[in-house]
């Protein structure tokens, strides 16, 4: 909304009249009037008489006008977010802008920030940033906003045994419903693809294993989980003869 002016008549009693340079049908009586809708730099003449009934000679204001500052905020485009990404927005205005001339909304709540940047942490969900500015001679600009989603973390669970025999094979299967997701077991083997994903292992060595597991989707978002294995040693056995005995006669 522009701004209006409201400038007052200093001397003359009486029949005071307007006028405007950019506008021929703009006339206005009384010892003050407001100026509005401007949209280049005018001049006001004013006309009045005195206590003696005498007119007075015209009297002059002129109005500079300045366009408010148009402001963007960078990064621009869009980009994928993940639950707990982290990102600084910065404004920027055409023209001179004074340097704590700044506000910040998130959602439409005004922030304790002053400054052409605003750094969100943790993010989550759906948020739309907004900014206005002004410039050196005191202009606000219109807001400007940017809109920042961040997915929701990637679905994984993990199904398999987890308590297994040293030496035996072991089958792990990851499921997602993500499309597209790249699985990596361990920080070794890797997959892509959907729906499920196996691992067949064989553990050597009787200790529990704490088998890591991470899948990013499409998006670039990661979840991480451990499936745990207990492996246990493989029990001897022998077999003894009371009588000392290793053969059978007839």
């Amino acid at each position: 909304e522009k701004e209006s002016l409201v400038v007052n008549a200093i001397g003359g009693t009486s029949n005071y009249q307007w006028t405007r340079d950019d506008n021929s049908s703009w006339k206005q009586t009384g010892a003050s009037v407001s100026i509005e809708n401007v949209t280049q730099d005018i001049n006001i003449f004013l006309t009045a008489k005195g206590d003696n009934g005498c007119p007075t000679e015209q009297a002059t204001q002129s109005i500079q006008f300045i366009s408010k500052p148009v402001v963007t905020i960078s990064p621009e485009g869009d980009k994928n977010y993940c639950n707990g990404d982290a990102e600084r927005l910065t404004a920027s205005g055409n023209g001179s802008m004074s340097s704590n001339g700044w506000s910040w909304y998130i959602d439409n709540v005004l922030q304790d920030n002053n400054t052409d940047n605003i750094q969100i942490t943790n993010m989550t969900g759906e948020h739309t940033y907004s900014v206005k500015g002004t410039n050196t001679n005191g202009c606000v600009s219109d807001p400007k906003s940017k809109t920042l989603k961040a997915a929701d973390e990637p679905n994984l669970s993990l199904s398999g045994q987890n308590i297994a025999c040293r030496g035996t094979k072991i089958t792990i299967t990851a499921t997602t419903t993500e499309t597209g997701a790249t699985v990596v077991w361990d920080g070794r083997v890797q997959q892509t693809g959907t729906g499920s994903f196996t691992l067949d292992t064989t553990l050597s060595i009787a200790k529990t294993y704490n088998i890591a597991v991470e899948l990013t989707n499409a998006n670039g978002c990661k979840t991480k989980k451990t499936f745990t294995i207990e492996v246990k040693d493989i029990p001897s056995v022998t077999i003894t003869n009371p009588d000392g005995r290793s053969s059978i006669c007839e």
